[in-house]
């Protein structure tokens, strides 16, 4: 096999690759390696497969070929495909289902959550004897919810389906520390999608007082408690969980989002100084998401309030902010309307636009979001939301809109012309994906 790399021989290259996997099964991570240089070339690994559909109808007791046609197919980020390869196995070699369990796992962190669906639906139609039954039930219903959460794409039957079989899995599991994350997940059903800040706050009150959940669990369930507060416009609640995590989880990166959702509600709050002083000591954090979080409310607070001479309008912006997170809609638009009244032309004009969009966004008025995103490039060209409305149209043309072409020209216009732009390295990795190159 090296001998023909050398020579450039990729047919018989892999021929060899199958060969020595086929007498030496148990180095076939060697063998994957050795292959990686062929998945990154379309016609080799088209190769590659034919090969290996080939020997799999000629060497039917070769098991080997399914795995790397499985790994093959994974590389193509053909999941769907790789599935029905890794069901096969399962079934010819009478397993429990912990490759096809593996597989679900992989599609989930790429996004194909349909096929991680199918996947877990798999393994629990073994039946309830198979050791695998409860994690594929659990794991079932956290992709789901995420495929809702995270494609925006949904129904009220489908949320109400969610709910029912979330509820159906605590009758016949019971509320224990192996389901307390699963409780976190419907708690944020009935908080965000579901409007039922009681229930939400119960669910995430009994993790938070689960004797025998791990401490981090808890305290995600305690800055959740926060999140459910404020919404209910129960500032001092919000505020005495948020600090609980901080003080249990000082030199943390959970200690870390405690205090990032402190300074927040002080900004909601109004008293910028002390919300400043808090985000100066978190654009430090390890962690990359709450720094560039920390950053950019930092820099919204540094270039609007040093314009004016009262923060009358910051506070009026803020508080609109506020009322979004409240579920609060129609007060947040008639502040927003309020701002543009009274202040035309202010320097917060384009972010009241950007609000906006994001209001539409949530309703899932696609047309309208784009309308609004289009308005700050064409009319606030010199301000700082231009890399946020170009990383925003981006992602709408690419999950929402499906339309790559689009998608690709507003994240290469992040890479050619927003230099320092925080969305640099995602819209880089997007716009390469979306071309077609291996991506890792």
């Amino acid at each position: 096999a090296l001998a023909y790399q050398r020579n450039g021989d990729t047919p018989n290259l892999i021929k060899n690759y199958l060969d020595y996997a086929s007498t030496t099964p148990s180095q076939v991570q060697m063998v994957f390696n050795n292959l990686q240089r062929v998945a990154n070339n379309e016609k080799d690994l088209e190769e590659l497969q034919t090969q290996l559909y080939s020997r799999i109808q000629t060497e039917q007791d070769q098991i080997i070929y399914i795995e790397i046609l499985s790994w093959a197919l994974k590389q193509q980020k053909d999941f769907e495909g790789a599935l029905v390869q890794m069901k096969a196995l399962d079934r010819r070699l009478n397993e429990n289902g912990q490759r096809v369990m593996d597989l679900a796992k992989q599609a989930f962190d790429e996004k194909q959550y349909d096929v991680a669906i199918d996947a877990y639906e798999y393994v629990i139609a073994k039946g309830a004897e198979n050791r695998l039954h409860v994690p594929a039930k659990v794991e079932l219903l956290h992709v789901r919810n995420e495929k809702i959460t995270t494609t925006n794409n949904y129904t009220p039957q489908d949320l109400d389906a969610l709910k029912t079989d979330y509820l159906n899995m605590f009758e016949a599991l019971g509320k224990t520390a192996g389901t307390a994350n699963a409780m976190l997940e419907l708690s944020h059903l009935y908080a965000y999608y579901l409007n039922d800040l009681d229930k939400a706050l119960e669910l995430a009150e009994q993790v938070a007082n689960m004797g025998n959940a791990d401490a981090r669990t808890k305290a995600y369930a305690k800055l959740d408690m926060g999140d459910f507060y404020l919404m209910q416009d129960d500032v001092w609640e919000a505020t005495l969980y948020y600090s609980q995590v901080d003080k249990a989880f000082k030199d943390d990166i959970l200690g870390e989002e405690a205090r990032f959702r402190n300074a927040k509600l002080s900004y909601f709050n109004g008293d910028f100084d002390w919300a400043q002083s808090q985000l100066d000591v978190l654009k430090a954090s390890t962690s990359e998401l709450i720094s560039n979080d920390a950053i950019e409310l930092s820099s919204f607070i540094i270039d609007n309030l040093g314009l004016d001479t009262t923060t009358t309008t910051m506070m009026m912006f803020a508080h609109a902010e506020l009322l979004i997170t409240q579920n609060r809609i129609k007060e947040a638009v008639a502040t927003f309307d309020s701002i543009n009244t009274l202040y035309p032309k202010h320097s917060l004009s384009d972010d009241v636009v950007m609000m906006r969009a994001k209001i539409a966004l949530k309703k899932r008025d696609y047309k309208t979001t784009v309308d609004y995103l289009q308005d700050i490039l064409d009319n606030y060209k010199d301000d700082l939301l231009v890399d946020n409305a170009l990383f925003m149209l981006g992602d709408l043309y690419e999950h929402q809109l499906n339309d790559k072409p689009k998608a690709m020209g507003y994240y290469q216009e992040i890479l050619l012309n927003q230099a320092g732009s925080l969305f640099m390295a995602e819209a880089r990795k997007r716009f390469r994906k979306l071309r077609g190159d291996k991506v890792n």
